[in-house]
């Protein structure tokens, strides 16, 4: 097998997740770490990726090619070579946005999917071959047919596993495996915490909007926030100083362009203003990071 990026997970309430909450869901916490997989090439030796590429020893990320190699390795390849056509997903927990995760949970590959012939599995097949072979994975909240927002808002509430006392996880996602959105793709959902006022928003009706109404300022209001900022920092740890600015606010542009200009633009046949859209993006998101820029 070569490379498979992993499914879209979508803000609960956009268009790519309508209907998403009918049918049985599997709600699991979300882990803000770093997107991992594991996987047999046609040689079967062990691949390891990220989220958006291959990986290797010598061009890892976050050490997580070498934590396989070193320390997983065994166990992964007892299973794979049982199960050669499965492929291991999950997110390696390296600090990123929240730093109050358990002692225990860091520096280790959290399995929340495992894929058949790039199928997913329901959590209840994999689930003991996991157990089997010795590996860490996310056990999931609940199993819910047709939840409600209230159920949903229930489970973020108590959103703790995994989490020093006091503390909170980054959110939930929820996956129906019999649901392919509009587009013919599965696709799961989430609510992530600093954002759930916005998806909750989504379902039961459009907040009034005080102040200036222009579009481009009420897209940037909307997406360019903290956490998301937070992760974008977390990627571009590794960058000079004087490389990682400008890198962060182009690339922050193009993320929150190619994320969430179709759906904000689709539902009210909005026209941008591209070039002050640009302008108000890397305004605002010098005013949430004056650690960066000497505020």
């Amino acid at each position: 097998m070569e490379f498979k990026k992993y499914l879209e997970v979508e803000r609960l309430g956009k268009e790519d997740v309508e209907g998403i909450l009918f049918g049985e869901c599997v709600i699991f916490s979300k882990i803000d770490g770093t997107n991992a997989s594991v996987w047999l090439d046609k040689d079967g030796i062990i691949q390891c990726g990220s989220r958006n590429r291959q990986i290797s020893l010598e061009k890892d990320n976050l050490g997580f090619c070498s934590y396989i190699n070193k320390t997983l390795h065994p166990k992964i390849e007892k299973l794979l070579k049982v199960y050669p056509d499965y492929r291991l997903y999950g997110e390696y927990l390296k600090p990123h946005t929240l730093k109050d995760y358990r002692d225990s949970m860091w520096d280790k590959f959290w399995i929340f999917d495992v894929f058949k012939d790039d199928i997913p599995l329901h959590y209840k097949e994999y689930r003991f071959i996991l157990q089997e072979y010795g590996l860490d994975y996310i056990v999931p909240y609940k199993t819910i047919t047709n939840p409600s927002m209230e159920q949903l808002m229930t489970l973020m509430e108590r959103n703790t596993r995994g989490m020093k006392p006091g503390t909170f996880g980054e959110g939930i996602v929820i996956k129906n495996l019999l649901y392919k959105n509009k587009f013919g793709r599965l696709v799961y959902g989430k609510i992530v915490r600093d954002e759930f006022k916005e998806a909750n928003a989504k379902v039961f009706g459009p907040p009034k909007i005080k102040g200036p109404k222009q579009d481009e300022i009420e897209f940037t209001e909307k997406f360019i926030i903290r956490s998301r900022i937070d992760k974008l920092l977390a990627k571009l740890q590794e960058l000079e100083y004087k490389a990682k600015i400008p890198r962060f606010l182009e690339t922050l542009y193009h993320e929150v362009i190619e994320e969430e200009l179709y759906g904000f633009v689709n539902r009210s046949n909005k026209i941008l203003n591209f070039n002050l859209l640009r302008y108000l993006v890397f305004k605002k998101a010098k005013e949430l990071t004056p650690e960066l820029f000497g505020g």
